[in-house]
């Protein structure tokens, strides 16, 4: 009976001791002051005209990329929308969970302008990330 608990309970248990002992995410603290618990939030919009936004990098203080789900990357800089993509994927199928769906910069963006986009496509009548 007690091998029976090591083969059931055991393999439960590694990973939420692995989960428990991780650390928080490197980025959480350049963003949440820890010292003040009860401060407020406001919502502010930083743009308009945007159709489905999904993703959001940031490349300097004042410029953002937005991916839209239907295709289109989008530069946000000094709070105004650029009307002309910067980018439009003309293969992304956007449809359930799929379209243009995640922005990462480059570990090295600021010297080599390298952007990573994760999005969907049809292949054979499948949709493929």
């Amino acid at each position: 009976m007690k091998n029976l608990y090591s083969l059931v309970f055991l393999p439960l248990l590694l990973p939420l001791a692995y989960m428990i002992s991780c650390k928080p995410s490197s980025t959480r603290d350049q963003y949440v002051d820890a010292a003040q618990p009860n401060a407020q939030l406001a919502v502010e919009v930083v743009a308009e005209g945007l159709t489905i936004p999904w993703s959001i990098v940031f490349t300097s203080a004042d410029r953002m990329l937005v991916a839209e789900r239907r295709g289109r990357l989008r530069e946000i800089v000094g709070g105004k929308l650029n009307p002309t993509p910067v980018k439009a994927f003309s293969d992304v199928v956007p449809k359930g969970e799929g379209g243009l769906m995640g922005l990462v910069l480059d570990p090295g963006y600021q010297s080599n302008k390298h952007l990573y986009v994760s999005y969907t496509y049809d292949k054979g009548g499948n949709s493929v990330v």
